[in-house]
């Protein structure tokens, strides 16, 4: 392992108590009615809520790649596929579980931006720890 793939690996246990103190939170945004957006009748292509839901799901993804920087999870795509099909399947749910909830109300937006932040979010933390992780492995067969 390179300097840099040792260093960033130190932020493994850190980034898997991010990851689930921020899902954590985000579910308790997502279910409590208190924090509905006010309907004013009219459904805007944008509005600043979707910015939010981008970023809480662009950063839950970088925490869950950071939380699983290892040579096994980065060479494993069968692994790389069920996490990004769970972490969409999370972002549907929870949009299809608000219809239920009194106060909170489904919104295809929503879930679209929760979809956009997941799939920006993989390519920009997965590839370049990806590339790291590569770069270690490479410098450790020749060294």
């Amino acid at each position: 392992m390179t300097d840099r793939t040792i260093w960033i690996s130190r932020f493994r246990k850190p980034a898997a108590v991010l990851f689930w103190v921020w899902l954590v939170c985000l579910l308790f945004l997502t279910f409590w009615p208190g924090f509905s957006q006010p309907e004013n009748g009219e459904e805007s292509f944008f509005s600043p809520d979707y910015v939010f839901h981008f970023g809480a799901y662009f950063l839950l993804t970088g925490l869950f790649l950071l939380w699983k920087f290892s040579p096994g999870f980065y060479s494993n795509s069968r692994t790389i596929i069920f996490s990004l099909l769970a972490l969409f399947a999370l972002a549907v749910l929870t949009e299809f579980i608000q219809k239920a909830i009194p106060q909170r109300a489904y919104n295809p937006y929503d879930m679209l931006c929760n979809a956009l932040g997941i799939l920006t979010g993989f390519i920009a933390w997965y590839f370049p720890l990806n590339r790291l992780m590569k770069t270690g492995e490479k410098k450790r067969e020749n060294p």
